[in-house]
């Protein structure tokens, strides 16, 4: 399998979760090694998600949220583990700063950067 890295979005109450546990029991099944990070998790590789009370905490929050991805990103590339994130750009990156009034377009570019990493 080329790629290591399977993002599961979706809305709450959709089945992201069971998706990606299924998911994750089907490529064991097939013999690839897989990790399921669950979206509840504690510590959780890429969440980001504490401090965002005020909009002035945009671009710490932002930055911390990109310091995180990449460091999983790099961790997983040194990894013959197929990973499985559900629920982290929509409901961990996008919707906390939809909270709190964050402008469209500085959302956009914490998410671009995040998927550039890729």
């Amino acid at each position: 399998m080329d790629h290591r890295l399977i993002i599961v979005e979706g809305c709450p109450g959709s089945g992201k979760s069971s998706t990606s546990q299924f998911l994750c029991r089907q490529l064991q099944r097939a013999g690839h090694a897989c990790r399921w990070y669950y979206e509840e998790e504690m510590p959780h590789p890429v969440a980001a998600t504490k401090g965002i009370g005020r909009v002035r905490d945009f671009r710490e929050y932002g930055r911390a949220a990109l310091r995180r991805w990449r460091d999983f990103v790099s961790r997983a590339r040194r990894s013959d583990e197929i990973a499985i994130i559900e629920s982290h750009f929509f409901q961990d990156v996008i919707t906390p700063l939809l909270r709190v009034d964050v402008k469209p377009q500085r959302i956009r570019k914490v998410v671009h950067g995040m998927a550039k990493v890729c």
